[in-house]
């Protein structure tokens, strides 16, 4: 099923087809809701929620290290050392 969904989206969206990680947050919505509903969230996290995650240049994820470098450096310089 959860081969079937992925494969589905990636027709959906082929500019985007599957990118590391819809996996993960696919399966995650298998264990709560039924085939259709994963589905259909699965398409509202990759274009809605997190669109630039799941964008070729994965320029969302890559601003959000950033900011999580950023504030590591500021607040936790000590953790921030050891990265």
């Amino acid at each position: 099923v959860l081969k079937q969904i992925l494969t589905a989206y990636s027709f959906r969206n082929p500019s985007i087809g599957y990118c590391q990680s819809m996996n993960i947050v696919c399966a995650f919505q298998m264990l709560f809701m039924t085939e259709e509903k994963a589905y259909w969230m699965v398409t509202s996290v990759c274009e809605d929620i997190l669109p630039d995650y799941y964008a070729p240049s994965m320029i969302g994820c890559t601003t959000d290290q950033a900011a999580f470098e950023q504030l590591l450096r500021e607040r936790m310089p000590d953790l921030h050392g050891h990265f």
